[in-house]
C-alpha cells in the first residue's frame, strides 16, 4: 500500500471516529432524556459528512454497538409515549367526569 492510500486510510477512519464520537453524544443525551423520564430539547438529527467514504472495517464493531444502543433508545421512547398516552387518557377521564360526579360520599354523615 503506498503512503498516499495510507494517508487516505488514516482521514477515513479519523473522519469516521469523529463522526461516530458525535453519534455517540447523540445517543447518549437521548439514553438520558428517556431514562429519566424527562422532557427535553432532542439533538438535532446526526447526519455524517459527506465526504466521509466506506466506514472503515475497524469501526465497523462500534458501528453496531451504537446500532444496538439506538434500537434501545427507540425501545425506551416508545415506551415511555405509551405511559405518557395512558396518563393522558385517565386525565381526560378525570377531567370530562370530575365536575359532574361528586369524588367522595359521606356514608356517616
Amino acid at each position: 500500500m503506498s503512503a498516499d492510500m495510507l494517508a487516505e486510510a488514516d482521514t477515513a477512519a479519523s473522519g469516521w471516529a469523529a463522526a461516530l464520537d458525535a453519534l455517540e453524544a447523540h445517543v447518549e443525551q437521548a439514553q438520558a432524556l428517556a431514562g429519566d423520564g424527562l422532557a427535553g430539547d432532542a439533538p438535532s438529527p446526526w447526519r455524517p459528512e459527506a465526504d466521509l467514504g466506506p466506514l472503515p472495517e475497524a469501526l465497523a464493531p462500534r458501528a453496531r454497538q451504537l446500532l444496538d444502543a439506538q434500537a434501545d433508545v427507540i425501545r425506551q421512547v416508545a415506551e415511555a409515549s405509551a405511559t405518557s398516552r395512558r396518563h393522558l387518557d385517565v386525565v381526560d377521564v378525570l377531567r370530562t367526569t370530575g365536575s359532574r360526579a361528586p369524588v367522595y360520599l359521606d356514608v356517616e354523615g
